[in-house]
């Protein structure tokens, strides 16, 4: 009994001494540990505390309004497990040595631990268990919520699908109608771009008005008669003007430049002189028709547009015939006649709304000055005649009118011209033609003119040549009498001095005579009495009326001239006979 008394007191000591060598163990652990617990509570604290963090963020996440009982079921399990999580914290926490550090405190701690081991384990159980209903739990509602949300997705593939349709569909809708506002925008394209092509046409329409206007304005009855009424030169003749400048330097001894190389590189005034009759009107209406000289213009206008004008004064014509307002008007109708566009530059005003006028309208009315100042721009405005060339004819400046009281004479006209030429720094040349006065033969240089008689006696001898030709009876006079009547012909040649008019009247009257059956003898006879001087031979011509027929006559001629428009209040235009008033 001893023995077994002994034994079992031995194995109590051994007992004991094991537990207290774990309660050493411990005590060492919770003295060691930073927390003051042993490492297995440690470990639990660990564990406590990650279920508490993952209750609170399952707690957060629940709905305020529950949807189910399971989901009222879940809520419940999360509040108790997190009531849990705070008993097993306020549990281990009362298992802390009080002091740190101290192996009395640690000794303490260590039997409140195993003193309380059975309610921490059974907590730690009952936490465990409402992890894992919980863990089922969530397992349970994601299961039904991947059915639903799998039942939601085929609702939205079906619904894709039906938006699918809807969007083909609408993208049909859509190409239909970008097709038709595509239709829409090349129809309104060309709407418009007929809309701006009748705007533009109105507008021309409205320029074509304004200008027809401004000619009607500049216009006046006998603005091309004298050019018509003058004759045309006769066949083979004047041709020497533009086919021979060598004859021209050589037979005008102060002339530097030839007239075809001044229309091809000339600039300033070039001056045609004669003497009365001599056909300087005939020749300036030659040059003004002529093709050949329009080429050389050509070729000094260069890539600039050519615009070639003419005017022909007539002192028994109208006024404007005769004055420098005719010249003026006469000139820009010209210019605008040929380049329509410069009116609206010229004439800028009528294009003004209070100067507005429509077709139907009263007539245009344009004051001197702006006629003035429009011939004043024509010759002075640059970006005006970096586009034009302008070459302007002028025949018969001696037949202009002066006006005492406007003060115009022919040396002031001279001037206009002169000055008109050097404002526009050689865009603008002219071409005049004159008797040979001292005011033209002065003012003009002789470097630039050519004296028309000094070239035309082939041009006379042309003419003779083609009229004896024409009438038989000259023909069988020429054969009977060939020395006689070649005779005749170089008296004629010599006495014309290159008068065309003095040939002209001469050869009517040798025509009259051989037609009424006179021969050579009086032929002759009436070149011997013909007066060489023209305004001589007008007189003769009248002298040769009988008297009791002078009357009669100066009555005809009256009425002839009125008719063609000739003023008849001047006293250099009316010839009367003092005996016939006698």
């Amino acid at each position: 009994m001893e023995a077994l008394a002994a034994l079992g007191l031995a194995c109590n000591i051994l007992d004991n001494i094991d537990r207290a060598c774990k309660y050493v163990k411990k005590t060492k652990e919770i003295y060691d540990s930073a927390m003051g617990l042993s490492g297995e509570v440690e470990n639990l604290v660990e564990v406590v505390k990650t279920m508490a963090q993952v209750t609170e963020e399952m707690q957060k996440l629940q709905p305020r309004v529950l949807q189910s009982t399971a989901d009222q079921a879940m809520c419940e399990v999360i509040g108790e497990s997190l009531q849990l999580t705070k008993d097993i914290n306020a549990l281990m926490l009362s298992c802390l040595p009080k002091t740190e550090h101290s192996w009395l405190s640690a000794a303490a701690a260590t039997i409140r631990s195993r003193r309380k081991r059975s309610e921490l384990a059974t907590l730690e159980k009952t936490l465990r268990e409402k992890f894992q209903i919980l863990n089922s739990s969530v397992i349970t509602k994601t299961l039904k919520e991947a059915v639903t949300v799998k039942q939601l997705c085929g609702r939205l593939d079906t619904k894709l699908e039906f938006s699918r349709a809807q969007q083909f569909s609408s993208d049909k809708t859509l190409c239909s109608i970008t097709t038709q506002l595509e239709h829409m925008e090349r129809d309104l394209t060309a709407h418009y771009s007929e809309l701006r092509g009748l705007v533009h046409s109105m507008r021309q329409t409205t320029d074509d008005v304004k200008i027809a206007s401004i000619l009607q304005a500049l216009h006046f009855d006998t603005i091309h008669r004298r050019f018509r009424e003058v004759a045309d030169s006769e066949i083979g003749t004047f041709g020497w003007i533009i086919n021979d400048p060598t004859r021209q330097m050589k037979l005008q001894d102060e002339l530097k430049v030839a007239f075809p190389d001044w229309l091809k590189t000339g600039e300033g005034v070039f001056h045609i002189a004669g003497k009365p009759g001599s056909g300087k009107s005939t020749l300036m209406k030659f040059i003004c028709k002529h093709k050949q000289v329009d080429n050389l213009l050509e070729e000094w206008a260069g890539p600039r547009e050519l615009l070639s004008v003419k005017f022909f004064f007539w002192k028994v014509g109208a006024l404007e015939q005769r004055s420098l307002f005719g010249l003026i008007q006469g000139l820009l109708f010209a210019v605008i006649e040929k380049a329509p566009t410069l009116a609206k530059t010229l004439f800028s005003e009528v294009w003004q709304p209070n100067r507005s006028r429509l077709a139907g309208s009263s007539p245009l009315n344009l004051t001197d000055q702006e006629i003035t100042a429009a011939l004043e721009k024509l010759t002075k405005d640059r970006t005006l005649l970096e586009r034009y060339r302008i070459c302007i004819f002028v025949d018969g400046l001696d037949e202009f009118e002066p006006d005492s009281r406007r003060g115009t004479t022919h040396a002031s006209l001279v001037r206009r011209i002169q000055e008109w030429t050097r404002n526009a720094a050689g865009g603008v040349k002219w071409c005049v033609s004159s008797r040979e006065e001292p005011v033209f033969e002065t003012m003009f240089s002789a470097s630039q003119r050519i004296t028309i008689q000094n070239f035309t006696r082939p041009d006379v001898e042309e003419l003779i040549r083609h009229r004896f030709a024409e009438n038989e009876i000259f023909a069988g006079i020429r054969q009977a009498h060939t020395e006689r009547f070649q005779s005749v012909v170089n008296t004629v040649l010599e006495d014309a001095d290159g008068v065309f008019l003095w040939v002209v009247l001469l050869l009517t009257q040798f025509e009259e005579s051989v037609a009424n059956g006179d021969g050579i003898d009086l032929v002759e006879q009436i070149l011997k009495k013909a007066p060489t001087e023209l305004e001589s031979f007008f007189q003769a011509i009248l002298d040769s009326v009988p008297e009791h027929y002078r009357d009669g006559a100066y009555t005809l001629l009256a009425i002839a001239l009125r008719m063609q428009g000739t003023l008849l209040d001047s006293p250099d235009l009316v010839v009367l006979d003092d005996q016939s008033k006698m």
